[in-house]
Formats: structure tokens, C-alpha cells, sequence
């Protein structure tokens, strides 16, 4: 790891000098043509310049914070508009609670992807859900469109990145590798599933490329869950957990950025 000194490089100017590296240098270096400090100093980065043909520090500096700023302005909406949706709601605590192994299959309608190739993939603006850990599992962005388009729906990878799972409200494209997953007897719900993953993903280690996490393997799968007075899912609870844990967060956050 390297790092970069300099008296007049401030926050801002050092995330712009960061994207401008980034971009720069993120397919020069290989396993094969290492990142070693004599080939990093004779890397060019492209800047702002100023009159005298001078890095521009004052304009970066300041493009930086209108970006910061405008985010700054589009998560004050986006957490008022949340707050106002979901009220919070004082509950039993947790640690009181009981829970209880329910098969994944018990809880979840099981229904497979489709696999599309990268050759067949057409740009577009569709989220394509891969077998991936990173990015909510969003591999691409594609104009097909097939028997997998889903919304509203959970993502378990039985291959790749095996047992990550993932929710996603908007319409999206489904690959092979992925199964989908909405609830049986309850309304599919962000909050309910996003508990519930959590529980499946413990399971996540047990399953390998060696030892793909299968359907027949998944509706045998145990999971645990809250449940109420007659023994089943508490869904109410569930979802007014996360809501609370949201809430609680968007305060946080608001707090940070006043």
C-alpha cells in the first residue's frame, strides 16, 4: 500500500485526486506488472488546470463539495419521505423473544432464474442479478427480458458467491445461478424478507462450489425465525424490527449531516 503527502490536499481535493488515480492506474497494474512505487511515479493522471497550467485545487475542491452537497440535499428528502412512510414503534425487545427452525421451502415459494449469457446480454437499464457478494448482486444492466423477470423478490446464488442472498423491490432479470424466492403466506414485504436473509445467510458456510447450495438442498434448509404465541413466523415483528433499526439509522445519520 501506498499513500500520498501533501500540506495542500484537503478532503475534497484528495477524493477528486482519488477518482482521478483510480481511473488511471485500475487496468495499467497486473499480478504480472506490479504497483511498485517506480512505475506509480511515472504514471500521468489527467487534472483540472488553472491559468498558469497549474493543478486547479480551488475548482476541485469545490466541485467536490457540490457534489457532497447535493447528495447531502437528496438523503434529507429520501429519509423524510421514509420517516413519514414508516413510523417507528416501541416493541418487546428482542432477547425476549422466541424462535423456531423452519425449512427455507416452508417459508418460500422456490422458482429458478435463466441464464443469458454474456454474448446475448443487451445494454439497457434492467438490473441483471448474478451469483455475486457485491452491488446488491447487480452484474449488469440489460434490455432482454425472459421467463426470470421478477420484483419484489429475494436472491439466494446456489452458485459463485454461494448462500448470498439479496432483496430487490425493482424489476430485474434473473440469472441461472440465482434462485427466487417470494413468501408463501404472507404478503412479500422489504422489511420481513430483509430479516429473514439475514437468517440465511448463517447457513451461507456450510455450502461451497464443491457443495452448491441446490434447490432440493434449499427447501431442506433450516432457517431460524421469530415466531408468535401459536409457534408461526412473527411477520408483524419482524418488519417493525427493521423498520425500527431504519429509523433509528436515517436519525443517526441526519444527526451526522446537520
Amino acid at each position: 500500500m501506498y499513500y500520498i503527502k501533501n500540506v495542500r490536499i484537503n478532503k475534497f481535493i484528495g477524493l477528486f485526486l482519488q477518482c482521478s488515480l483510480q481511473s488511471s492506474v485500475e487496468k495499467c497494474f497486473s499480478f504480472g506488472n506490479g504497483m511498485i512505487p517506480e512505475r506509480v511515479k511515472k504514471k500521468k493522471i489527467v487534472l483540472p488546470v488553472d491559468a498558469n497550467g497549474e493543478p486547479n485545487r480551488g475548482f476541485m475542491e469545490q466541485y467536490i463539495k457540490n457534489i457532497e452537497q447535493k447528495k447531502v440535499i437528496d438523503y434529507i428528502a429520501f429519509a423524510s419521505k421514509k420517516m413519514k412512510k414508516n413510523e417507528y414503534k416501541r416493541i418487546s425487545e428482542l432477547k425476549g423473544k422466541k424462535w423456531k427452525e423452519f425449512y427455507i421451502g416452508d417459508i418460500y415459494d422456490i422458482k429458478s432464474g435463466c441464464s443469458l449469457t454474456k454474448e446475448n446480454m443487451i445494454n439497457g437499464n434492467t438490473p441483471f442479478i448474478g451469483a455475486s457478494a457485491n452491488n446488491n448482486a447487480v452484474t449488469n444492466f440489460v434490455s432482454n427480458t425472459n421467463r426470470s423477470l421478477d420484483k419484489n423478490v429475494v436472491n439466494i446464488n446456489f452458485n459463485g458467491s454461494v448462500g448470498e442472498a439479496f432483496y430487490h423491490p425493482y424489476t430485474a432479470l434473473f440469472s441461472g445461478d440465482v434462485k427466487r424466492l417470494h413468501l408463501k403466506d404472507y404478503p412479500d414485504n422489504e422489511y420481513i424478507n430483509l430479516f429473514i436473509i439475514t437468517s440465511i445467510k448463517s447457513q451461507k458456510d456450510k455450502y461451497s462450489y464443491g457443495y452448491k447450495f441446490s434447490e432440493k438442498r434449499m427447501i431442506r434448509q433450516y432457517i431460524k425465525l421469530l415466531v408468535n404465541d401459536a409457534g408461526n413466523p412473527d411477520y408483524e415483528y419482524m418488519e417493525q424490527y427493521i423498520k425500527n433499526l431504519e429509523y433509528n439509522k436515517i436519525i443517526e445519520y441526519m444527526a451526522y449531516i446537520a
